[in-house]
């Protein structure tokens, strides 16, 4: 019909039906306005790197049947994306109830600490320390904080001249713990 120096154009095609068919250019540009679109670059060649879905008219575009990504660089659909936020939804809140656990175990730690201390404390008054010149007393005290308790005993004893005072105390509180303390004064 033609040649390279004398090209023919054929026109008035109908639309192609059946399979062996031509197509004429109205069909091929509906066909490539429907289909991916390649991007192009600030030159206007093609950017094979970058496809813009649904004609790039701010529309968006679903991908259907996407199968599960395998390598770094594969897409992921969205039984994965779900799969991957649930799994991490699962650890936050391991990981919650696990800080959880420990602050309340601290808190009940801290809080019988704070009864030992206050059951030590009841040891210090001079009725229950001894005062006189050779003379030695036991003592018991207790206390409670937060829900948590204590007991203390302490021993204390003053020099045969009254210028030395010498003590010692321990505790045990609610939460099996023990602590003890050692004193000693001068007066003049």
């Amino acid at each position: 019909m033609g040649s390279s120096t004398n090209q023919r154009r054929i026109t008035n095609v109908a639309a192609g039906v059946n399979a062996t068919d031509a197509v004429n250019v109205s069909q091929l540009k509906s066909s490539e306005a429907g289909g991916v679109r390649y991007d192009t670059k600030a030159d206007g060649s093609i950017d094979y790197s970058n496809i813009t879905l649904g004609g790039g008219n701010g529309g968006t575009t679903r991908i259907s049947n996407v199968s599960a990504g395998v390598n770094n660089n594969d897409a992921v659909n969205y039984a994965q994306l779900k799969q991957s936020v649930q799994e991490t939804k699962q650890y936050t809140d391991q990981r919650m109830v696990e800080m959880d656990n420990k602050l309340s175990k601290t808190e009940s730690k801290l809080s019988g600490g704070i009864a030992s201390a206050m059951a030590m404390t009841g040891l210090h008054s001079t009725e229950s320390q001894a005062y006189t010149p050779g003379a030695s007393m036991a003592s018991i005290g207790g206390g409670t904080y937060n829900g948590e308790s204590a007991v203390a005993l302490g021993v204390s004893m003053v020099s045969a001249n009254g210028r030395w005072v010498y003590k010692l105390q321990g505790s045990t509180n609610s939460q099996g713990e023990y602590s003890a303390a050692l004193g000693a004064g001068i007066q003049w």
